[in-house]
C-alpha cells in the first residue's frame, strides 16, 4: 500500500536547497512561496546583490554566477530551464553553460525533459466546479488529461481549458497533457502522481480542478483548505539526457 504520508509535508527548513551539481548543470529544490525568477535583471558584478532569498535565481546566482551570463529564454533569467508557480515546491533545473543550455532546450522543445509531480486534492471548497471550465466527461481518457489553455478571470491570474472549436480560430491550438500515472485514495484525500514534458502556467493545478480533483489549499482553482495551508502540490522528480554524457539522468527531490 502506497505511504500517503511522503505527498504533502510543512518543510522546516523553508530555503532553496542544491539536490544535484554537474558541471553542465544544477537541479535546485524550491520552497513554497517564492519566485522562481526576479522581474528585473540581476548583474553580480554590481553592488546590491543580496542574498535575501526573493527569488530562486538569486539564490543560484549568488552560488553559480555563470548561470546569469547564458543566453537562455529571456534576458533576466539566464539559464533557467523552467518554472515553478510561486506556491508550487519542488526542483527546478538551471543550465551552468551555453552549451548545456542549448542542447537541454533541445530536449525541451521535444518533450525529451520529463518532469514528475505530487499532488493532494481533498476535494472542492464549494461543491461545485469554478466558472469557467467546458464539461469534462468520465470517458475522456482517464490516465490523461488534455487541452489548450486560455487566460480567465480578473487580471488574468487564471487560466482555463480551451476546448477546441471545429472551424473555429482555436480549432488546433497548442496542447497540454498532464498524465496521471498513479492515484490512490485515503483518509479522505486523493493522492496524485503525474508527469508532464511541456508545461504551461498553472497546467497541473488547472487540470485536475477540471476533473473535480482540485489541490489541497489551492484557493484559486476552488480547492479545501487544511491547517498546513500551503499549495498541496511538488515538482518531485526531473528526467533528461545528460547534455555532455548522453547518458538518461533521473534526479528526485526526496531527502
Amino acid at each position: 500500500m502506497m505511504d500517503t504520508n511522503t505527498f504533502f509535508w510543512i518543510d522546516p527548513n523553508p530555503e532553496p536547497r542544491l539536490i544535484t551539481e554537474t558541471r553542465s548543470y544544477s537541479a535546485v529544490y524550491k520552497p513554497p512561496r517564492m519566485h522562481t525568477a526576479p522581474l528585473k535583471h540581476l548583474d553580480p558584478g554590481k553592488n546590491g546583490l543580496e542574498e535575501t532569498g526573493q527569488t530562486l535565481l538569486d539564490w543560484i546566482v549568488l552560488r553559480f554566477p555563470e548561470v546569469l551570463f547564458i543566453n537562455g529564454y529571456k534576458e533576466n533569467e539566464g539559464g533557467l530551464l523552467h518554472r515553478l508557480d510561486y506556491e508550487t515546491q519542488g526542483l527546478v533545473l538551471f543550465a551552468r553553460t551555453q552549451k548545456a543550455f542549448d542542447k537541454l532546450a533541445a530536449q525541451q522543445k521535444t518533450d525529451g525533459i520529463i518532469k514528475e509531480y505530487d499532488a493532494v486534492s481533498a476535494g472542492r471548497a464549494y461543491g461545485m466546479t469554478p466558472a469557467g471550465f467546458p464539461p469534462y466527461s468520465a470517458e475522456m481518457v482517464s490516465a490523461v488529461v488534455e487541452s489548450a489553455f486560455r487566460p480567465y478571470g480578473k487580471g488574468r491570474k487564471q487560466v482555463r481549458p480551451l476546448a477546441a472549436v471545429p472551424g473555429g480560430i482555436h480549432s488546433r491550438p497548442r496542447s497540454y497533457r498532464t498524465e496521471i500515472f498513479s492515484h490512490t485514495a485515503a483518509e479522505g484525500k486523493q493522492f496524485f502522481r503525474l508527469r508532464i514534458s511541456k508545461g504551461f502556467r498553472h497546467q497541473i493545478r488547472c487540470h485536475l480542478a477540471w476533473i473535480g480533483c482540485p489541490i489541497l489549499n489551492d484557493s484559486l482553482y476552488g480547492g479545501k483548505a487544511d491547517a498546513a495551508g500551503f499549495l498541496a502540490l511538488r515538482a518531485s522528480g526531473l528526467s533528461f539526457t545528460d547534455p555532455e554524457s548522453g547518458k538518461i539522468v533521473r534526479i528526485s527531490a526526496a531527502k
